[in-house]
C-alpha cells in the first residue's frame, strides 16, 4: 500500500507517479493544488479512458446507452415473468461456438429459458424518420447463429436519448423478419453498410414474446 499521485497537464494528459510513503510525495516537484492523490497498491495505477483499450468505449455515449439498455431489458423481462439468462460474452465462453461453426456468428445478450430459448440481442438506437440502422454484418452473424443453434433471435430495441434508453420505447423484431424483408421494406445504406429497418416492421413491448408464449400454451393444451 502506498500513494498514487496524478499530475494533470493543460493538454488533458496525466502523469501517474507512486510513492510508498507520504513524505516521498514531496520529492515530486511538479505536484500542484489540482493534482490528485489516492492510496492503493502500486499496481492500482490510473489510466486515461481514451488511451486504454478496455475502457475507451466508455467515452462513447452510444456504448453507455447500450449497456444501460441491457440492464433495463433484463429488469423489464423479469417483471414480465420471463426466465432470463445472461449470456457470457468472454472469449472462453464463445469458443464452444466458434470452434464448431464454419461461418461468422454473433451471440445475443440473453436467453429466455421459459420461451423456447429465444435469444435476445438488446440494442439502443437513434430513430431516424421512423426507422433505425443496424450493421448488415451483425444481421448476417445473428442469422448464422440462429441457423447454427436452432433457436430464433429477436432484437429488442430501445430508442436512445443521449446515453439513456427511453424505457417506454421498447420494440422487438425477429432476425428472420429482417432477412425476409431484405430488399423489400428493409433497405441497405451503402455508405454506412447498414440495413435500414422501418419501425413499422417492429412490435411494441413484449408482443412478439407473448405470441410465442400463447403458442406454447396452445400446444400444451
Amino acid at each position: 500500500m502506498g500513494y498514487h499521485l496524478i499530475i494533470k497537464h493543460h493538454d488533458g494528459t496525466i502523469t501517474p507517479k507512486f510513492s510508498e510513503t507520504f513524505d516521498g510525495l514531496a520529492e515530486y516537484s511538479d505536484i500542484s493544488a489540482d493534482s490528485i492523490i489516492y492510496q492503493g497498491e502500486q499496481h492500482w495505477s490510473p489510466v486515461v479512458v481514451g488511451q486504454h483499450e478496455q475502457y475507451k468505449n466508455l467515452a462513447d455515449e452510444r456504448f453507455r446507452a447500450g449497456i444501460k439498455a441491457q440492464k433495463l431489458f433484463k429488469s423489464h423481462a423479469i417483471d414480465h415473468g420471463l426466465m432470463i439468462e445472461e449470456l457470457s460474452q468472454d472469449m472462453d465462453s464463445f469458443k464452444a461456438y466458434t470452434s464448431n461453426a464454419d461461418v461468422s456468428i454473433k451471440r445475443g445478450d440473453f436467453l429466455l429459458r421459459n420461451v423456447r430459448n429465444i435469444e435476445i440481442e438488446t440494442k439502443c438506437f437513434t430513430f431516424y424518420n421512423d426507422s433505425f440502422y443496424i450493421p448488415y454484418a451483425d444481421v448476417k452473424r445473428h442469422q448464422n447463429m440462429q441457423n447454427y443453434a436452432g433457436s430464433p433471435v429477436i432484437l429488442a430495441i430501445y430508442e436512445r436519448n443521449g446515453d439513456v434508453p427511453v424505457p417506454e420505447s421498447l420494440r422487438m423484431i425477429t432476425i428472420q423478419t429482417i432477412i425476409e424483408e431484405n430488399y423489400k421494406s428493409v433497405t441497405f445504406d451503402e455508405k454506412s453498410k447498414c440495413s435500414i429497418i422501418p419501425l413499422a416492421l417492429t412490435k411494441q413491448g413484449f408482443y412478439l414474446i407473448d405470441e410465442v408464449r400463447k403458442a406454447i400454451e396452445k400446444e400444451n393444451g
